[in-house]
């Protein structure tokens, strides 16, 4: 099986990231609330104060970037999403049909990419988009960031011959999969909505509105099967989050109290995931549900160290 375990001494090393390597803390803490975020968003937006480059490391005025690149404010939409799944949103931008904008805030700054023509497509509400490099190779990622670097997850890879650079094959989170099983994945993420696009304007930048507390939470839960941590009908946030890393893949939540994970282990018998055995001893539990309609099998691990709970999770092709 096509599969990277976390190991206790690795979850307790790697506690703020829960992950191999190092992600921004995907929490709000106490001292940063929705409402706080959103007013340093529409600072930035309404050019009363700079933001930072990730680029250049220059600190700009957004005017500055439209002038810069010869854009005029009419042309601009934006969307609010939550691209690499740490629970606060960013700003995006798309101009010049393809190339997209993104403001994210981290630690009180707002950082600022750009991504080319082609790299950043289709975004929906789950924070996936569609990228392509070429005729012969295209897919479906979501971005992650720390301070000023950024890199793309692989959720979907299709390579297809007529190219010299690569070979032929298909893989969704990380397996190998059929073209066929690639075609309907592609599929079903096209008839998931939209993010809502908004005329760049000053009045749109005064309406927008602070989100819930854990409205973006979980939005890169890998397939809608997966059981969102509840307790009392409401959801339960994570403290540490880490998308697949290279060669793994797993989407991994860190909590750092582990008083409800029962109840967990009954929404997963509920949702008809069956606990396997023989897992490893630092595992505290392994869950399974095999869906007949693609092959698919979605895979729960739990891992329980003291009070360090995380659930990763996975889609393995068989």
């Amino acid at each position: 099986m096509n599969k990277i375990f976390f190991t206790a001494a690795l979850l307790l090393l790697l506690a703020a990231s829960c992950g191999g390597r190092q992600q921004s803390e995907s929490k709000l803490s106490n001292s940063t609330q929705p409402k706080e975020i959103l007013s340093v968003f529409k600072k930035v937006l309404t050019n009363q104060i700079t933001h930072t480059d990730a680029e250049s490391k220059r600190k700009i005025f957004l005017k500055d970037y439209c002038d810069e690149n010869g854009i005029s404010e009419i042309d601009l939409r934006f969307a609010v999403v939550d691209l690499d799944g740490d629970g606060i949103p960013e700003i995006v931008f798309e101009h010049d049909p393809g190339i997209v904008r993104v403001l994210r805030y981290e630690k009180g700054l707002i950082f600022g990419f750009t991504f080319d023509y082609r790299a950043m497509n289709d975004i929906k509400k789950d924070g996936t988009f569609e990228w392509s490099n070429s005729a012969f190779h295209s897919g479906i990622g979501r971005q992650t960031f720390y301070g000023t670097e950024t890199y793309m997850v692989f959720v979907a890879e299709g390579r297809w011959p007529g190219s010299d650079t690569f070979e032929e094959g298909f893989s969704i989170h990380g397996s190998t999969v059929t073209e066929q099983q690639f075609g309907a994945f592609s599929s079903a993420r096209w008839k998931k909505e939209e993010v809502e696009w908004k005329q760049f304007s000053i009045e749109n930048v005064n309406n927008l509105k602070a989100w819930g507390d854990y409205e973006f939470f979980y939005s890169t839960i890998p397939d809608s099967m997966f059981p969102i941590p509840k307790r009392g009908g409401g959801v339960i946030p994570y403290d540490h989050y880490s998308p697949p890393q290279d060669g793994d893949v797993g989407t991994c939540y860190g909590f750092e109290n582990a008083d409800w994970i029962e109840s967990y282990k009954t929404q997963l018998r509920k949702a008809g995931f069956e606990e396997q055995e023989g897992a490893p001893e630092w595992m505290e539990s392994l869950w399974r549900y095999n869906r007949s309609a693609d092959g698919a099998s979605l895979i729960v691990e739990l891992l329980l160290e003291e009070n360090l709970f995380s659930i990763q999770m996975y889609i393995n092709f068989l």
